[in-house]
């Protein structure tokens, strides 16, 4: 097993992108611009990838280049781009897991909205599942914090997993590494 503390993009990538390459099309914060213009360049690749593409390599790299450099510029406080907390892979069987941890504090005053409300419907299910003597549904619902933050983790981690499934086709990976979340 190889085990990486907090790896860029460029290590978890397999280096096919620059160092620079990856801090441009991989960071750490992304915005509504960048995300829409990041999905061009995905489209792009997968039209490249089909057979029904009559483009020449050269004028994919040109087409798919010319996508890259529309993406807004990085931040200038964003010198190491998107990194996980931990790498993991199994070299004989390629099998990889990427980890990245949140911790939320549900209690915080920008949380407590919708945390008495899930509380509040959490306490009225019992109060009714009781009643009519059945097992409550939403006893071990998450906190909707909880949610969001892990939502906005895996929206976050989804173009690394993108590009490392393409290297799977591309038989550049045995498998395409499984991103675990943890509250």
């Amino acid at each position: 097993m190889a085990v990486r503390v907090e790896p860029g993009a460029y290590e978890l990538l397999l280096g096919d992108l620059s160092k620079t390459e990856c801090r441009r099309i991989f960071p750490k914060k992304a915005s509504a611009d960048y995300t829409k213009k990041f999905q061009a360049v995905i489209d792009a690749l997968e039209l490249a990838a089909s057979p029904a593409c009559a483009m020449t390599e050269e004028q994919k790299g040109i087409h798919l280049q010319s996508l890259i450099n529309e993406l807004p510029r990085v931040a200038e406080d964003d010198r190491t781009g998107l990194r996980i907390d931990l790498a993991i892979e199994h070299k004989l069987t390629g099998e990889a897991r990427w980890v990245d941890v949140t911790a939320t504090h549900t209690g915080s005053p920008s949380y407590a909205d919708g945390e008495i409300k899930a509380v509040a419907r959490r306490q009225m299910a019992a109060c009714i599942s009781s009643m009519m003597d059945v097992l409550d549904p939403n006893k071990m619902d998450p906190s909707p914090a909880l949610v969001a933050r892990e939502t906005v983790k895996f929206q976050k981690y989804a173009r690394l997993l993108h590009v490392a499934s393409k290297q799977v086709t591309e038989g550049k990976r045995k498998k395409t590494p499984v991103f675990l979340r943890w509250r």
